[in-house]
């Protein structure tokens, strides 16, 4: 459906060819909107940020700035400006897509943290908390839990999911993913949102460190790859755990 998204088969695929099928300035803030027929640009959105890089043409380039989808159509929006050269971006150019490889891995190492972070929590048997957001930004990353935490078992579950998570470093677990209908889903992971998907749709599940989740965003193939995550302020207020984080040679990243 819509655009053809190469970074859900393979995060680390950086480059593609693509033809244009829509451009359209965006008056308010004088970019333009280009739709390609396929993309490796992953989109803002599911906490992690959008991809940077640029289409390049035939005596031309144009920056991509911020990357978003239209879920009800599946299109993928790459927003952005001209770059150096004289050549035209229009419906049937064919271009040379391509992201910043450093960024993807930021983005991918963040986002693959927040999910290990729920593989901690099972493999802790921390009761009584369900994953509800995650906001996988290189400032301030976090995931946040509908639940309370007993003030006794805050304390000390900061240094114990810093320890769990380095476990699962250590042992190189292979991120999966497989293509499940919504009842499978909800098999596999109970209480997961499936009304946000089309009926019918296929859903895409990944499982980062041993615990499953519906996901679009792009992730590390081994736990291995995260090197170090430390979990840096847990804050429990009004039925929310905020667990805050970080992972080595990611933060603070534009």
């Amino acid at each position: 459906l819509g655009t053809n998204k190469l970074y859900l088969a393979d995060t680390y695929r950086t480059e593609t060819p693509a033809v244009v099928v829509e451009v359209e300035p965006v008056p308010e803030s004088g970019d333009l909107k280009v739709i390609l027929d396929k993309t490796v640009f992953h989109p803002q959105g599911g906490g992690q940020p959008a991809d940077k890089g640029v289409l390049s043409f035939p005596g031309g380039e144009f920056r991509v700035s911020m990357v978003k989808e239209d879920r009800s159509t599946g299109l993928v929006f790459h927003f952005g400006s001209m770059g150096s050269g004289s050549g035209s971006l229009e419906a049937g150019t064919e271009v040379d897509a391509r992201i910043d490889p450093e960024w993807r891995s930021v983005c991918s190492r963040l986002h693959s943290a927040g999910h290990a972070m729920d593989a901690a929590m099972t493999a802790l048997a921390v009761s009584g908390l369900t994953p509800t957001k995650g906001y996988h930004f290189p400032d301030a990353p976090y995931v946040e839990y509908a639940g309370t935490l007993a003030a006794e078992e805050k304390d000390s579950l900061q240094e114990r999911l810093t320890n769990e998570l380095q476990s699962i470093i250590e042992k190189q677990v292979p991120s999966k993913v497989v293509y499940l209908s919504a009842p499978e889903v909800l098999e596999l992971c109970p209480g997961a949102n499936v009304s946000i998907f089309p009926e019918g749709a296929m859903i895409r599940v990944v499982n980062v460190g041993g615990c499953w989740c519906p996901c679009g965003g792009t992730h590390v193939g081994n736990a291995s790859e995260l090197e170090r995550v430390t979990v840096t302020r847990i804050k429990a207020k009004k039925g929310t755990v905020k667990v805050s984080y970080e992972v080595t040679g990611c933060m603070s990243k534009k």
